[in-house]
């Protein structure tokens, strides 16, 4: 540092000697502590402050620090005579945390970075009033802006005393709100909170106020936001038809137009989704109503949310993937080692196992249906469909192929989407079946080893978990809007199509048989798989393993329950005392020969089948 701070200025001389610092510094500490260990501790010292600040409540501090007030009086402000915004320490971290929040959830609004110090906040409010004023918005006169020694700023303005327009506003005053909004769009200014409550009737005409959050040069997002949340808490008070009217009069149709897709609860500000929620089926009035007077098509949301519940689904499935691929790299030398010990005599009865866990699959489809199904046909679409699984969470790319099929075989959609369900509750009644029957047998037998039923005390918690999770949907609002539909959709569709299958025995026998069969075939083909690596275990043991491993990897949101699955089942192997090296070897075969060798025929299949029309 010392040979070349001569080349460089007094800013980046400064910079390189605290980057030195930081790391020695660092080094030091490193030298008896692993890293990990410390960016734990200081997350876990950052979490366990914020929670106790959000429990006890922060320090109270006055409104308008006397340093502040004192600052004014020498820029010849009196503080009483003005409306006064003081920005410190914790109103920036505010803020910053609501920037960020609001970036992560939403796609757009990520290129307006919020202010990093309070400083920067007051001064971009003051430019941002100061251009919209020039724009030919009406907004409160500045008054200063100052920053305490301390680093806080403040930002002074005329007061406006008159009431917001949210109580009754009358068509002109709307009217001109939005000519106002549509002069701060020609100056790509957006307010960041725009909704009636910020408007106020000033001497000559209304005033917005609130640039708190108000952002220049912005996007086309953050700009059609401030027209969506405008829209929306007009409408709640004047009405869906005379708020739409008014904004295309004002901003024009193009950006009422491009703004419809944002009206949605997740470009909304917290207070206009308030207003929002106290009117049911206001969003889709506002959409419509939009949509008429701009004369377009109805629109739909736009897809702006970046974190879903797909989306924390995906994430979840891919990290517990993630970490059952970096225990094999860790661990491959010693696995290879394993697998080339495995008895290839046993592959041609993997082969046999697949093949028939396919056969079962098809059977149960046929059984599914009252429509007479092509054996060989359905056998095709369960391959075909398998490779479509390989890539979809949940089975979906399968349920929709089967459907289709259902549907060129004369089968009703709805009847099609309530059989495929049925085959998956007929295999969810067989898991049940399966795990019951080999925790009795393997309780009961010899060959169990040291795998232990679950006590009574902890069944009794689990249920007590599973039952109070239930409860809390149900009784929640959000639990009886989304989740106790779709349930009641669900299990009326299972009723219609079971109520006619119980008429037709054959059916049902096909329907559970079926199930059942792939089921134990599969769990034929994972003991074939232990005893290819010559593992003393008997086959009550290895059943109770694999139904109670591959019941809780199953749970896994990834497709086909990927890395959860082979996660449990070497879990399992080695609670049950097999070298984990071997029993990291026989999941990958087990796995490979049920999960990813029929990967290529499946695509095959699901070509041919689309060729010919099957589906």
């Amino acid at each position: 540092i010392a040979a070349v701070s001569h080349r460089l200025d007094a800013r980046w001389r400064r910079a390189a000697w605290v980057a030195f610092g930081i790391v020695a510094v660092c080094r030091v500490l490193t030298a008896t502590e692993a890293p990990l260990n410390l960016v734990a501790v200081l997350l876990v010292g950052t979490a366990s402050g914020s929670l106790a600040l959000v429990v006890l409540g922060a320090p109270i501090r006055p409104q308008l620090p006397d340093d502040a007030a004192a600052l004014l009086v020498d820029r010849d402000i009196d503080p009483g005579a003005v409306h006064v915004r003081f920005v410190g320490r914790d109103e920036r971290d505010t803020g910053l945390l609501v920037g960020w929040w609001r970036a992560a959830r939403v796609k757009g609004f990520g290129d307006q970075r919020p202010a990093r110090t309070p400083e920067r906040e007051v001064e971009n409010e003051a430019l941002a009033m100061s251009l919209a004023a020039a724009a030919g918005a009406r907004v409160p006169h500045l008054a200063g802006v100052a920053v305490t020694p301390d680093g806080d700023g403040v930002i002074a303005y005329e007061r406006v005393d008159g009431p917001t327009l949210a109580t009754d506003p009358d068509p002109d005053e709307l009217g001109e709100v939005w000519r106002q909004v549509g002069a701060l769009r020609r100056q790509r200014i957006a307010h960041g909170d725009l909704r009636l409550e910020r408007v106020r009737r000033g001497p000559d005409g209304p005033v917005l106020t609130g640039f708190a959050r108000a952002r220049v040069h912005a996007a086309n997002l953050p700009l059609g936001a401030d027209v969506a949340n405008l829209l929306v808490s007009s409408a709640a008070v004047v009405g869906v038809d005379r708020a739409a009217a008014a904004a295309v009069e004002g901003v024009g149709a193009d950006a009422v137009a491009h703004a419809l897709p944002l009206v949605q609860e997740v470009v909304l500000s917290p207070a206009v989704r308030r207003v929002a929620k106290e009117h049911p089926g206001l969003l889709a009035e506002v959409r419509r109503a939009g949509a008429e007077c701009c004369g377009v098509e109805p629109v739909e949301p736009a897809p702006v949310r970046r974190i879903s519940v797909k989306g924390v689904v995906a994430l979840a499935g891919g990290l517990v993937l993630g970490a059952y691929v970096l225990s094999l790299l860790a661990n491959w030398s010693d696995i290879w080692a394993a697998l080339q010990d495995a008895d290839p005599s046993v592959i041609p009865w993997l082969v046999i196992w697949v093949v028939l866990s396919y056969v079962g699959g098809s059977l149960s489809l046929m059984g599914s249906v009252t429509v007479d199904l092509p054996f060989l046909r359905t056998t095709e679409v369960m391959f075909g469909q398998s490779f479509l699984n390989r890539f979809t969470p949940a089975n979906a790319g399968g349920m929709a192929m089967r459907v289709r099929y259902l549907q060129l075989n004369g089968v009703d959609l709805a009847v099609g989407s309530a059989a495929v369900g049925l085959t998956s509750v007929a295999s969810g009644v067989m898991q049940a079946v399966f795990l019951v029957v080999f925790l009795v047998w393997g309780g009961r037998s010899d060959e169990l080893g040291r795998f232990d039923l679950p006590d009574a005390g902890g069944l009794v918690i689990v249920v007590l978990a599973v039952a109070a999770v239930g409860g809390v949907l149900v009784l929640s609002s959000w639990g009886r809007r989304v989740v106790v539909p779709k349930v009641r959709g669900v299990l009326a569709k299972v009723r219609s199509s079971f109520g006619e299958l119980l008429r037709r025995p054959d059916r049902l026998g096909l329907l559970f048989g079926g199930a059942a069969m792939a089921k134990a075939v599969t769990l034929f083909a994972f003991v074939v798989s232990v005893h290819a690596f010559d593992v003393d275990m008997g086959f009550a043991q290895a059943g109770a393993l694999y139904m109670v491993a591959n019941t809780i990897g199953s749970a896994v949101p990834t497709p086909g329950g990927v890395g959860g699955i082979e996660a449990a089942l070497t879990a399992a192997l080695v609670g049950a005392g097999v070298d984990p090296a071997t029993a990291a070897a026989i999941v990958v075969l087990f796995r490979f020969a049920t999960f990813w060798a029929p990967t290529l025929p499946g695509w095959f299949f699901l070509q041919h089948a689309q060729r010919t029309g099957v589906v």
